[in-house]
């Protein structure tokens, strides 16, 4: 199907709908004779979509450079988006926006742009965001708000290359160069032009190479070099317009060729264009007074101040520079308030990485000083182990032994000293009889450890055990265990304690 030459309404009307809505950007002639077609059977579609046609039709006649006449139809759709969040509240923004700026209150359509891009802020619409910053920079460009406009159509420029549309590029860098010229920086706006002038060669598009040129030749006609002017002009191929008719009167009226200048000021006249046509009666009622002609003078000044006075109340400069400063300053409130969470989240990451940081610190300094204490009281347990080992040792049979050897060694060491001093005999049989008693001592020991276990063994507690150990049925009451114990710490002395202590 060729869309600039026939609609299908045959298809179902949302999908219909986005087709058309499609059409809009490059044939949006054709579009608005498919929503022609669609003007009785939309009737009996849903709210959403009947809204959504109404949309279309508004975006349809904008593309296509028809100018809005009432802003009856986008307040309607704005109120019906706004109360349903509709995910189409941005476009209505936006077109609301351009409704107002062909009304002519600068103000408002400020107000819905602004909207627009605030609602914006984020998104991946790419295609949205640059036109609504384009519209934001040549509503503040026309106010002089210089600074502001440079930013808007910065934004636009960045979204254009972001889309990689090449065309916009262009357009763009054409309107930073003319806010460049209102700054009063020629050079730079001249840079921007030319880089406008380039792009559009490159890409073979004529209409774009000689509207660069237009705004190269306007630029030439400000410096006052009008010979450069003419000879860009010259080069200018395209169907003339308003833009091109008032370029060529002035360049004719810094010439001084005043009566072509007037010819082509009287054609920018018949656009009707209030800031073009203000322009045009100035320089119209100079003319007049030039060539001596009162009557037409004070025709043109007459007109030039009513122009000038249905400016002034539709841009009304001053609120839209308000209404622009405030929009700036709740722009910086949120990027503040969104630092500030951030600061605010990030110092609770600080305090939760130190509190870590802390907290591990204090695990390593306690698990340090228990293993510390754990190692203490390891050695101190090895260390009662020891004793208790030299401890049997000594009431083993072992030892007994060891001291009969011992005593042995001490009666040749007698034999061997029999002649000497009686001291040293002494000596030896003391050490002598302390062995022997040690010996018996341990003999003893040992005999009623003996006794002491076969009184054990024989006791009603150790059978007790012994045949729970091998029935299951009989059941040890903690008394049984208490009992145990006792039986055991009189048997071996200390058993308990000693156990515990290790």
């Amino acid at each position: 199907m060729g869309w600039g030459t026939s609609c299908s309404p045959n298809r179902t009307s949302e999908n219909y709908l986005i087709e058309i809505d499609s059409l809009t950007y490059h044939y949006p002639d054709s579009a608005i004779l498919c929503l022609k077609e669609l003007v009785n059977s939309i009737k009996e579609q849903s709210i959403d979509i009947q809204k959504y046609y109404h949309l279309l039709t508004i975006k349809a006649n904008d593309k296509a450079f028809i100018k809005h006449t009432s802003d009856s139809l986008i307040l309607s759709l704005i109120s019906y988006y706004e109360k349903n969040k509709g995910m189409l509240l941005a476009e209505a923004y936006y077109y609301a926006g351009r409704v107002y700026s062909d009304l002519y209150d600068a103000p408002k359509a400020l107000d819905y742009f602004q909207k627009a891009a605030e609602l914006l802020d984020g998104s991946t619409n790419y295609k949205l965001q640059k036109v609504v910053y384009s519209q934001m920079g040549h509503l503040l460009l026309y106010q002089d708000v210089y600074d502001e406009a440079m930013k808007a159509f910065r934004r636009a420029y960045h979204y254009c290359s972001l889309l990689g549309d090449q065309i916009g590029m262009i357009k763009n860098l054409c309107t930073i160069g003319e806010t460049y010229t209102g700054y009063g920086r020629a050079d730079s706006a001249m840079c921007y032009f030319q880089k406008a002038y380039k792009k559009a060669v490159m890409l073979n598009h004529e209409e774009l190479v000689g509207k660069t040129n237009l705004y190269i030749s306007e630029l030439y006609n400000q410096l006052e070099q009008f010979d450069s002017a003419r000879a860009i002009i010259k080069t200018y191929n395209a169907p003339s317009n308003m833009t091109y008719n008032e370029i060529v009167g002035e360049m004719y009226y810094g010439i001084n060729q005043l009566d072509s200048a007037a010819y082509y000021y009287k054609k920018v006249m018949g656009e009707n264009e209030m800031y073009t046509s203000q322009r045009a009666h100035l320089k119209l009622a100079e003319i007049a007074m030039a060539k001596g002609d009162a009557e037409a003078a004070l025709e043109h000044t007459r007109k030039y101040k009513e122009w000038t006075t249905e400016i002034a109340q539709a841009t009304n400069t001053e609120t839209v520079h308000k209404m622009h400063s405030y929009y700036n300053y709740q722009l910086r409130e949120k990027e503040n308030n969104r630092l500030r969470l951030e600061n605010i989240r990030q110092e609770k990451w600080i305090v939760a990485c130190c509190s870590a940081i802390l907290l591990l610190g204090c695990f390593i300094v306690a698990y340090y000083q228990y293993s510390r204490r754990k190692r203490t009281l390891l050695h101190v347990q090895l260390e009662k182990l020891e004793q208790l080992k030299e401890e049997q040792y000594r009431k083993s049979t072992h030892f007994i032994e060891e001291n009969k050897q011992k005593i042995e060694a001490l009666e040749q060491q007698l034999q061997q000293h029999h002649r000497e001093n009686d001291d040293m005999q002494k000596l030896l049989l003391a050490q002598k009889e302390q062995i022997r008693q040690m010996n018996e001592r341990i003999k003893t020991d040992l005999e009623e450890r003996e006794l002491s276990e076969n009184l054990f063994r024989r006791s009603e507690i150790y059978s007790k055990f012994h045949e729970a150990a091998g029935n299951e049925e009989i059941k040890l009451s903690p008394q049984d265990w208490e009992t145990l114990r006792m039986k055991i710490d009189e048997c071996y002395k200390g058993f308990t304690l000693c156990l515990r202590s290790i």
